[in-house]
């Protein structure tokens, strides 16, 4: 194996270990994607990581499409660069002029993306910006494009997203399955959700249980104590 596909598995394997591969939609980078449409005033942003065979978009402001096949992405450019990838105007470069979203919809005209590292710096990603005209980015609006993918990155490595859907998923089995008198209980002093056996022990339907306070089911002469 040479030095470069051997990176190439190291680069793989960083992005694997995230977890976060074919996740659903998640607010924490919808969030940065919308800032970065308006910050820099572009119709398309989008955050992409890039596995052997895909670039698959995580989030994408303007684009809907949940991956691109590697060879085509532009990210694939960014990631084996590892620095900031920009090309001013899409059309006059001979690698670009006939892309798919250079000579049709949506007629990218440029692209600017640095790479998202994963925890040991490897680039797992990309964030990137695509505009319907040429342009070229700014020192600042240059920095600024390397602090959102420091912050998507620390989204990225702040959660290993499977393993909380499967703990999640296991408390739900579990909630289930229970002979005890497990419950949600809201601030409001409403039961929220009850496990079934509520219902086997008690006899109360869920309405019963969720639209009368709870201290209403204890004894008259445990409540103030319970409060």
């Amino acid at each position: 194996m040479n030095a470069d596909s051997n990176n190439e598995s190291v680069r793989v394997a960083a992005l694997n270990e995230l977890k976060i591969l074919d996740t659903p939609p998640e607010e924490r980078f919808d969030r940065l994607t919308r800032f970065a449409q308006v910050l820099f005033d572009t119709p398309f942003a989008f955050i992409a990581l890039v596995d052997k065979r895909r670039a698959w978009i995580k989030s994408a402001q303007g684009l809907n499409m949940q991956e691109v096949p590697r060879d085509v992405s532009f990210s694939n450019y960014t990631v084996a660069g590892n620095d900031l990838f920009a090309v001013e105007d899409l059309e006059t470069d001979s690698r670009f002029a006939a892309h798919p979203f250079v000579a049709r919809a949506p007629y990218a005209r440029f692209y600017a993306g640095v790479p998202i590292r994963g925890r040991k710096g490897q680039p797992v990603g990309t964030f990137s910006i695509l505009d319907i005209r040429p342009r070229k980015l700014t020192g600042k609006e240059t920095r600024l494009l390397w602090q959102l993918a420091e912050i998507a990155a620390e989204e990225l490595a702040s959660v290993d997203y499977r393993a909380a859907l499967m703990q999640a998923r296991d408390a739900q089995r579990f909630y289930d399955v229970s002979s005890s008198l497990l419950c949600v209980i809201g601030f409001d002093g409403y039961l929220k959700s009850v496990s079934p056996s509520w219902h086997g022990l008690l006899g109360f339907s869920s309405d019963d249980l969720t639209t009368v306070p709870l201290i209403n089911y204890i004894h008259p002469l445990d409540r103030q104590r319970t409060l």
